[in-house]
């Protein structure tokens, strides 16, 4: 057990002067393969958010556009003309929603 801080900076050095570069060279290795696998990873991930986030928008316009349309449907069936701004709010909706 070192005495004293000059002591244990000794007992460091010494440790890392016996350190080999081969293993110096397999712990770099270790850690760009573990890198390399994070970033695959990651990128699977993401991939699967955005396909996931387009396919949930992809839905919202679906169901945006049958809204409108049963809405409409309704107007004409009771004989009514459809709201001008309600339409327009609609359509605002519907492009909102597919964008």
């Amino acid at each position: 057990m070192p005495q004293t801080l000059d002591h244990l900076e000794d007992n460091i050095r010494r440790v890392i002067a016996h350190i080999r570069p081969q293993m110096l060279e397999k712990v770099i290795e270790n850690w760009t393969s573990r890198l390399d696998y994070i970033r695959a990873s990651l990128a699977v991930i993401c991939q699967k958010s955005y396909l996931e986030c387009k396919s949930s928008e992809t839905s919202n316009c679906i169901a945006n556009e049958q809204y409108r349309r049963r809405h409409v449907l309704r107007m004409q069936q009771s004989n009514m003309q459809p709201d001008e701004d309600a339409s327009e709010q609609y359509a605002t909706r519907l492009e909102d929603a597919c964008l």
